[in-house]
């Protein structure tokens, strides 16, 4: 984390199984790059409360580059 981030009291935490389970179910729903309406999905809402839409876009960079997951058209 950046020196700023330190400041502000700013943590990372660990994702969890249902909070992934969650992001890749609203890619398939959503579409890849809509990560507003993934945050404001009524269904998922409370599950990925503590995330942003950055937090979104960048685990699902790094799911699709560590766990292979594949982008469905």
């Amino acid at each position: 984390a950046t020196a700023a981030a330190k400041e502000a009291g700013s943590k990372r935490r660990v994702w969890s199984a249902e909070e992934e389970n969650a992001l890749i179910e609203l890619v398939k729903r959503h579409g890849v790059g809509r990560w507003n309406d993934m945050k404001n999905d009524p269904e998922f809402c409370a599950v990925l409360a503590d995330r942003s839409s950055i937090h979104l876009k960048d685990k699902w960079r790094n799911l699709l580059k560590y766990r292979h997951l594949v982008v469905e058209s």
